[in-house]
């Protein structure tokens, strides 16, 4: 904070300086909290999602029906954030997969461990299929993380405008607010300057305030006092001086005049 600025600026800037780190620090743990809530969402959404292709599937699986597989996967369409999916049999080989022409090179070769989890760039898991207390296979399905990516890009326009609303509003109230402590500090110091400029010790501080900065007023315009009255009694005394002064030369050039008299007067005789 440059030395120049005057105490209004540095209040100002003290004031923004705290408002924006409040703001920053707000904004920081409202995304934290969004970006595992999101990713919370989207997790219950997938699960709930496996949950239903493998209740309808099972029929499927039980039937040996590839045709009807397929149809049900063909129904993620209407899921966009779903970008892969495919259907096992028991015996963990590959019996249906959405997008029909995915390659199979893109799909795990056989189930892994069922649950959902999170890697770099997806949410993907396995979900058990089954018809009774029977193992009929497992569901796979990937999903891509542009839900969480599109909700942080809306929180995101919706905490700059907020941000920049919440600055405007600070720097009016900062303004406004910076002037019960920098016009009692500056009304101060122009009554230093006055009497360092001119040396007049009569000026006075306006007190206006009952804080601290009032103490220091109340003891600056004492110390003004003390200051009057001593060179008040320092310019009586110089007076006094100088009368006594102009006093005592007009009592010698009269016993002068007298003595150059009587010398005159003996030497007539």
């Amino acid at each position: 904070m440059s030395r120049k600025s005057s105490i209004q600026q540095k209040i100002m800037k003290v004031i923004m300086l705290t408002s924006g780190i409040v703001l920053f620090m707000t904004c920081l743990a409202f995304f934290v909290y969004e970006y595992i809530t999101a990713r919370q969402v989207l997790k219950r959404q997938v699960v709930t999602l496996g949950k239903i292709i493998a209740t309808n599937s099972s029929a499927a699986l039980a039937f040996d029906s590839h045709a009807d597989a397929a149809e049900i996967l063909n129904a993620l369409r209407a899921e966009g954030n779903i970008k892969a999916a495919a259907l096992y049999d028991k015996d963990g080989n590959l019996f249906a997969k959405y997008p029909s022409d995915i390659s199979p090179f893109f799909l795990p070769t056989h189930p892994g461990r069922m649950g959902y989890y999170y890697n770099e760039s997806y949410l993907e898991g396995f979900h058990e299929v089954k018809q009774g207390d029977s193992q009929m296979g497992a569901v796979f399905l990937r999903s891509d993380l542009r839900i969480i990516y599109q909700r942080f890009i809306l929180y995101g326009v919706i905490a700059s405008l907020f941000i920049i609303i919440s600055f405007i509003f600070a720097w009016f109230i900062s303004k406004r607010l910076q002037k019960t402590i920098s016009t009692p500090i500056l009304e101060l110091a122009k009554t230093a300057k006055i009497v360092s400029d001119e040396k007049n010790y009569s000026v006075r501080a306006s007190n206006t305030s009952n804080d601290e900065v009032g103490v220091l007023t109340e003891a600056f315009n004492h110390m003004l006092t003390r200051i009057e009255i001593q060179n008040a009694e320092i310019t009586e005394l110089n007076q006094n001086l100088e009368l006594k002064v102009k006093e005592r030369t007009q009592q010698l050039e009269l016993a002068f005049d007298a003595l150059k008299q009587q010398t005159a007067f003996t030497e007539r005789i």
